[in-house]
C-alpha cells in the first residue's frame, strides 16, 4: 500500500546506529559479495553530485541514455530478504533496511561518476502520523568514482535501521549522484 503525502511535519532529526553496504546487483544477484552486512570501509559503490556516461552498447551510437534514463528507487527490506527485494510492509520486531538503488533499464552500460564510497548520501525516515523521523548521513569522499552499470543491472547502499515501531513511514534515499532522491511508503504492523 503505497500513499502519496504533500505536507509533513517538521523532521526531529535522531541519530540511527547501522551498518551499511554498497554492491552492485545483477539482474538481482549481488556481484562478488555473498549477502552478509559488510562495514561501511568495505563499500563497493559511491556517490556525490556526479554525472553519466554513456558504454558502447555495440549498437549504432544514437543511445539517448542520460542521468533521467535510469531508475532511482528507495525501498525497505528486511535485513534477512535477498538484495534485489523490496517491500511495502513489515511487522513489528523485524530488522528494517533501508536501500537506495540506481538501475539501468538502457541497452548498453551506463557509467555512473560518484564520490568514492557513496552512491546514497544519506537516508531519511519519518513516521507519518507524529512527523518524528532520522537522518542518517553517510559517509562520502572527495575523490571521485565510476560505476559501470551493464543493461539490467543495479547499484544500492543499504543501511540497517534496527526495529522500528508500528505505523505508516515515508522513507527518502537522498543519492549522491546529481542531487536525486526518491522516495517509498511503508507499514509497520
Amino acid at each position: 500500500m503505497h500513499r502519496v503525502f504533500a505536507l509533513l511535519p517538521p523532521i526531529v532529526l535522531l541519530a540511527c546506529a547501522g551498518g551499511t553496504e554498497s554492491r552492485v546487483i545483477d539482474r538481482g544477484a549481488p556481484v562478488g559479495d555473498t549477502g552478509a552486512p559488510q562495514p561501511q570501509d568495505d563499500a563497493l559503490d559511491t556517490g556525490d553530485a556526479g554525472g553519466v556516461t554513456l558504454g558502447d552498447d555495440g549498437g549504432s551510437g544514437d543511445s539517448a541514455c542520460t542521468l533521467d534514463d535510469l531508475q532511482w528507487d528507495a525501498g525497505v527490506r528486511r535485513s534477512d530478504d535477498p538484495p534485489d527485494g523490496s517491500r511495502d510492509q513489515l511487522h513489528e520486531g523485524e530488522p528494517v533496511t533501508a536501500v537506495g538503488r540506481v538501475s539501468n533499464p538502457c541497452d548498453g552500460p551506463v557509467t555512473i561518476e560518484q564520490p568514492e564510497r557513496c552512491l546514497v548520501s544519506g537516508f531519511d525516515l519519518v513516521e507519518v502520523e507524529t512527523g518524528t523521523g532520522r537522518y542518517q548521513a553517510l559517509d562520502c569522499y572527495e575523490s571521485t568514482r565510476q560505476t559501470e552499470l551493464d543493461s539490467g543491472e543495479s547499484a544500492e547502499t543499504a543501511l540497517d535501521w534496527g526495529q522500528l515501531d508500528p505505523g505508516d513511514y515515508l522513507l527518502t534515499a537522498h543519492f549522491a549522484v546529481d542531487g536525486r532522491v526518491a522516495t517509498t511508503t511503508f507499514i509497520v504492523r
